[in-house]
């Protein structure tokens, strides 16, 4: 079995007090997550143990969806509600159609400039270290894009958006960005991450609370995996398998090889009651062979 956990994460926690929670409550040493996640959001965070970390990577580009919550008037040092209050001004010109009208303008791809009371590292140096030191690192700007931005709610002084958008975005910019354009500042007040990718949602995602007092806690392997394809392999090539040796397909099933396959892509392998692998295909002297990259077992 996999262990792999959506945890619903707690406001004020950060995305390592998760791990560190998960480590000691199921009792094991190897952990990681998708996406870190800041102390003021809350909201889906993947957690994988054991071998299942060694999945991450597979997940590591997928999309985001978040729930933004942006107020008007006040900007701060770190773009939202944990910095200091660097200016205030009344937020009352802002409208509906104002912000509107904005979303729609930054759909797409947008270089973003990256917080400086971020965790991106400068000669090894986290950015917000320097930052809290007195310095101003210069930080590169950050390829993003943005598929989907949308006004929910408008409540002077604040709006609540869905964004849509790939790895990376820092929402937060968005917020700040939002609130210089329309010459008022802003910052973000809250943030919930409802998707990463399409198989971590919000509406199965658990509390650390919850998952402590449930007998079986993980996800179904099978849906987070499922977009892979499935190779099925006799019993005798568990072995090799599980030394990383490449496997001759044509040694065990001509049905169990997809028609479709390409060198690109990732697929499972294992027998109807375990799986073994994660590898790729490629082309041998004897036909297809699978070579085993992430091994399970």
């Amino acid at each position: 079995m996999l262990r792999i956990l959506n945890i619903d994460k707690p406001r004020g926690w950060t995305s390592f007090d998760v791990i560190r929670w998960a480590r000691r409550q199921f009792q094991e040493k190897k952990a990681g997550h998708l996406g870190t996640l800041d102390p003021l959001a809350t909201g889906v965070l993947p957690v994988f143990l054991g071998k299942a970390t060694k999945l991450i990577s597979l997940f590591n580009e997928q999309d985001k969806v978040y729930r933004a919550t942006v107020r008007f008037g006040i900007r701060t040092d770190t773009f939202d509600a944990e910095g200091q209050i660097l200016a205030e001004r009344d937020p009352s010109s802002v409208n509906e159609t104002m912000v509107n009208e904005w979303l729609q303008r930054h759909l797409g791809w947008q270089d973003q400039q990256t917080p400086v009371h971020s965790a991106v590292k400068l000669q090894g140096t986290p950015a917000y270290r320097l930052a809290r030191r007195g310095e101003a690192p210069e930080l590169p700007t950050r390829r993003v894009f943005l598929e989907q931005l949308k006004l929910e709610c408008f409540a002077s002084p604040e709006a609540e958006i869905t964004v849509h958008c790939s790895k990376g975005t820092y929402i937060r910019s968005l917020a700040e960005q939002l609130g210089q354009d329309l010459r008022v500042g802003a910052h973000l007040s809250a943030l919930r991450r409802l998707r990463c990718g399409s198989r971590f949602v919000i509406e199965e995602a658990k509390t650390p609370e919850q998952l402590a007092q449930e007998v079986n806690p993980w996800m179904d392997s099978s849906r987070v995996l499922s977009d892979f394809p499935v190779l099925y392999l006799p019993l005798e090539d568990r072995e090799r398998i599980r030394q990383g040796q490449t496997v001759p397909l044509s040694l065990t099933s001509e049905s169990a090889v997809p028609n479709d396959h390409t060198t690109e892509a990732w697929y499972q392998a294992g027998d109807e009651q375990e799986l073994w692998a994660l590898g790729s295909l490629h082309l041998g002297e004897r036909g297809p062979c699978f070579q085993p990259n992430k091994v399970l077992i």
